[in-house]
């Protein structure tokens, strides 16, 4: 299973729905890198 990023998760897969939790995603990741950058 190859990672890649979450926002070209956004561009390939079309939908509200999947745009939502996308966005949920990103927002989250967002969070543990800020909280990363605080701690560390």
């Amino acid at each position: 299973m190859m990672r890649k990023s979450p926002a070209h998760f956004a561009e390939v897969v079309p939908g509200t729905r999947y745009r939502r939790l996308v966005e949920m995603i990103v927002a989250e990741s967002n969070t543990l890198e800020s909280l990363r950058r605080f701690s560390g």
